[in-house]
């Protein structure tokens, strides 16, 4: 079967991901510190408030995913840890996004999923009102590529492969303050996963409603 002996990728023929399940793990340990130094830097600021965001996205697939992946979309959770009066801030990020790939066999079903746990850092421009912001994190991504095959009559058989990545994440947005507690919160955000193949990257671009606890 072609699927379990190789995939396309552009215009270079690669080994298939697609075999029995297996979980690969090619974590660098430099992209783990990020979420220690939060961490730490949680336990040694004293007056601090946090602030949580739930967004919806547009997933974008660039570079050479482009050529194979097509739109997709997903959510976002961020979590923000900030001293009061400083325009420094502390995050933490997670989502679920999905994106489908564009040579789609008959009878062959292919899907994208990833789940991003970064952690990094931000910057206001501002501090009420309308705030622009830019942002880095870096951490690890998990990801999971399905692939569906209809047999017709028989059925419908799907496979999974995982695997575990590093990555970053920069991004830019604004915050507009809608009450004393609540904003209006939009960015978008570029997401380079390093792979055992090639260097995969989707731009994610959502908005949502960010709360402020404890004010």
């Amino acid at each position: 079967m072609i699927l379990k002996n190789s995939y396309h990728f552009g215009s270079t023929l690669r080994k298939s991901p697609f075999g029995s399940p297996f979980l690969l793990v090619t974590l660098n340990s430099s992209y783990l510190l990020m979420p220690l130094m939060v961490f730490l830097l949680l336990q040694t600021v004293g007056s601090a408030q946090f602030r949580g965001s739930l967004q919806l996205a547009a997933a974008i697939p660039v570079g050479y995913f482009e050529d194979v992946a097509e739109a997709g979309g997903g959510s976002t959770l961020n979590l923000v840890y900030y001293p009061l009066n400083v325009d420094l801030e502390f995050s933490l990020t997670t989502g679920y996004y999905s994106l489908g790939y564009k040579e789609n066999l008959p009878g062959y079903t292919f899907r994208y999923t990833g789940i991003p746990l970064l952690a990094g850092a931000k910057f206001n421009f501002s501090s009420f009102d309308f705030i622009p912001y830019v942002g880095l994190e870096a951490g690890v991504y998990f990801d999971r590529y399905l692939v569906t095959i209809d047999y017709g009559l028989l059925g419908k058989f799907t496979t999974e492969t995982s695997d575990i990545n590093p990555g970053i994440s920069p991004y830019a947005g604004f915050r507009m303050n809608l009450s004393p507690s609540l904003d209006l919160d939009v960015n978008a955000r570029y997401n380079r996963i390093n792979t055992k193949y090639y260097a995969r990257a989707y731009i994610v671009i959502q908005t949502g409603l960010a709360y402020r606890f404890g004010e």
